[in-house]
């Protein structure tokens, strides 16, 4: 029904994908059949995160949206701020989300209660990764036609049940963080860096 800007989701033989129509959309892998499709106010950009059971997307007016996995139906709503392009990240019953507005917020995945926000000094566009109880995000410092200021570029560690900060670096942009389980690897604004935990 319009542009396609989301990546999609894979969870078992379903894959889940937003669109700039409002609607999220699940289609079998086989080959492409349409399971179930929901329509929303508002357009999808952020990549959908799956897990429990639970697809959830934001739009880009900064709703975070929950739906049932299996049938589309829609579980919560939940407004975080102003735009919201980032995937959230699912771990231990929270999902974590980045907006435009400088937070990282930590809603209920059950619910969508806002649990806590933690600052960041721009933008949060990427993804944020969990790891071992903390929370990796990265702020942005161009990434925004309304703002831009290459001090923001930054990546941080909170704690997944507080928001309490833990550990800062110096760079950063969009996504954060992966790891092979041994080092930490870190996507800067034009380097990458290899961490080992301490």
């Amino acid at each position: 029904g319009a542009a396609v800007k989301a990546g999609a989701a894979l969870a078992g033989d379903t894959l889940y994908i937003g669109s700039y129509d409002g609607a999220i959309y699940a289609l079998g892998v086989g080959g492409g059949t349409l399971r179930w499709s929901t329509r929303v106010d508002g357009r999808f950009y952020a990549t959908a995160a799956v897990a429990d059971g639970r697809v959830v997307a934001a739009t880009t007016d900064g709703v975070v949206h929950a739906f049932a996995a299996g049938t589309g139906r829609e579980l919560w709503a939940r407004k975080i701020g102003r735009f919201s392009y980032s995937a959230a990240a699912l771990a231990g019953g929270r999902l974590f989300v980045g907006s435009y507005d400088h937070h990282l917020y930590a809603l209920d995945a059950g619910t969508g209660d806002e649990l806590w926000k933690a600052e960041a000094p721009g933008p949060v566009s990427g993804a944020p990764t969990v790891l071992d109880g903390l929370v990796y995000f990265s702020s942005c410092g161009s990434c925004s036609t309304y703002e831009s200021n290459e001090d923001a570029r930054r990546s941080f560690a909170v704690d997944s049940a507080t928001g309490r900060l833990v550990w800062r670096f110096h760079d950063g942009e969009y996504s954060p963080v992966v790891t092979d389980g041994i080092r930490v690897y870190l996507t800067g604004y034009t380097a990458l860096y290899g961490l080992l935990p301490r």
